[in-house]
């Protein structure tokens, strides 16, 4: 985030502490309303001071979704409940009452889930910042009662569906694929008609037994899947913003599924054993980051902090383990040809037996009898890219990590998920990364848990 250095000394400056004030606006099917917790009109939107409790905004690195509500009481208009809400984007912008409208800066960007009356004329909007496109079902498309299967990138050994008998058609992707490598029971068949456009081939024979094969898709690495998977949504049409990635959006990726999959849970199971999240900001925009130190985007010392102190201690690893090259049928000895004379060689009969290739590797640590080994099972499909990220892991997981809960002042309403901020303190004097944060915006005190 990118903020003025009027706006943050503005922040620091507790002198101008009982002037600040929100500004809330509601788009409501192209009409906005504007409400506030003080009294305020602009040149072109008046904001009725109805508001008597601000938001508190919840986010973790594990979570990365805003939570909480507005309170506010209306005597006079009852449309809060007789139109819908849901889904509406609404604004707050912080600054001060002596301001122009332009001078606010905006600090969350959210999404309604509801508005509820609670008592008479008393008014909750209540926030669910996770953006609801993302838990939509990737749309999907049946045959024979069989839905077509969804790939992305390089995925090894997958199972299509049979789509037409007769033809002996198999359907291996919902869209274009560059290539199919099909085997029948572990080997190459006589006869296959391509037919990458529709993501499907045809034998030219009935088959031996199961049938499997090797799929390339156009977005094979992190950031083109998500990027590819957000556009599906409708959540957006842009690149996505990567921050602190360390090259990780280039790592090349495979995925496939013939089970519905909601648009979150496959960027989730793309992302998450990178040590990478998908956050919304406070702008609304999806942004791609990792917990990695960076350049620090603001210094805190003693006079905008309240307290620190030592949360916990993440543990130490002797070991550390990653899979990747993920074989998505699991073949058995009895759905495979004889490796005798059948041309399978005994290395690929056993390749199509394992879940995964492994890489490991020793971290030099010594954990005195404590859980010692580590495994992370990973989409990623190159060897090159796998060994990288394990040495990351290696150097990450060699030493203790600490991580602290710190309540900072107003000054700390700016801060994101995976921001690095200086800590200059007689507890803690160092760079740090954000993992956690709760923002009340009534009392301004920010409570942050970092990553030392």
């Amino acid at each position: 985030m990118s903020y003025s250095s009027f706006f943050i000394d503005w922040l620091k400056d507790i002198r101008r502490a009982n002037s600040r004030i929100v500004l809330i606006e509601i788009d409501h099917k192209g009409v906005i309303y504007g409400l506030s917790d003080y009294p305020y009109s602009s040149d072109t939107l008046i904001y009725d001071d109805l508001v008597i409790e601000l938001i508190e905004i919840e986010e973790s690195f594990d979570a990365p979704s805003g939570v909480g509500d507005i309170t506010f009481v209306d005597d006079h208009r009852n449309m809060w409940l007789l139109d819908d809400f849901e889904t509406d984007e609404c604004k707050l912008f912080l600054g001060d009452a002596d301001w122009e409208r332009d001078q606010f800066e905006l600090v969350l960007s959210a999404v309604i889930e509801n508005i509820e009356c609670t008592e008479d004329n008393i008014y909750r909007i209540n926030f669910d910042n996770t953006d609801y496109r993302l838990d939509k079902e990737i749309e999907s498309t049946y045959i024979n009662d069989q839905l077509i299967p969804f790939a992305l990138g390089s995925s090894f050994n997958c199972r299509p569906i049979l789509s037409d008998f007769g033809t002996q058609e198999y359907q291996f992707n919902s869209g274009e694929v560059t290539s199919i490598a099909v085997r029948d029971i572990g080997l190459a068949p006589a006869s296959v008609t391509d037919d990458y456009a529709a993501g499907k081939i045809r034998l030219g024979n009935f088959p031996a037994g199961a049938i499997t094969g090797d799929i390339t898709e156009k977005h094979d690495t992190v950031i083109k899947a998500v990027d590819y998977l957000l556009l599906l949504s409708n959540v957006s049409s842009a690149t996505t913003p990567i921050i602190n990635l360390q090259g990780k959006e280039d790592y090349k990726i495979g995925w496939y599924s013939s089970d519905t999959n909601s648009y979150r849970e496959v960027i989730l199971e793309i992302i998450e054993p990178l040590g990478l999240t998908l956050r919304r900001n406070s702008k609304g925009v999806h942004e791609l980051i990792g917990i990695e130190k960076s350049t620090p985007v603001i210094e805190l010392d003693a006079d905008d902090i309240f307290s620190i102190s030592l949360s916990s201690t993440e543990a130490k690893k002797e070991k550390i383990e990653l899979a990747y090259a993920r074989n998505f049928t699991v073949q058995d000895d009895g759905s495979l040809a004889l490796t005798s004379d059948s041309g399978l060689s005994a290395e690929d009969k056993a390749r199509y037996g394992l879940a995964y290739k492994v890489l490991s590797k020793d971290t030099g640590a010594i954990t005195l009898g404590k859980e010692t080994n580590l495994r992370i099972d990973t989409l990623l499909t190159d060897e090159n890219q796998a060994t990288s990220e394990l040495d990351h892991l290696v150097f990450e997981y060699k030493s203790t990590r600490k991580k602290w809960t710190i309540e900072v002042a107003a000054v700390g309403v700016l801060l994101q998920i995976g921001d690095t901020i200086t800590i200059n303190d007689s507890m803690l004097s160092d760079d740090v990364v954000v993992l956690s944060f709760q923002k009340d915006l009534s009392s301004q005190v920010i409570i942050l848990e970092v990553m030392q």
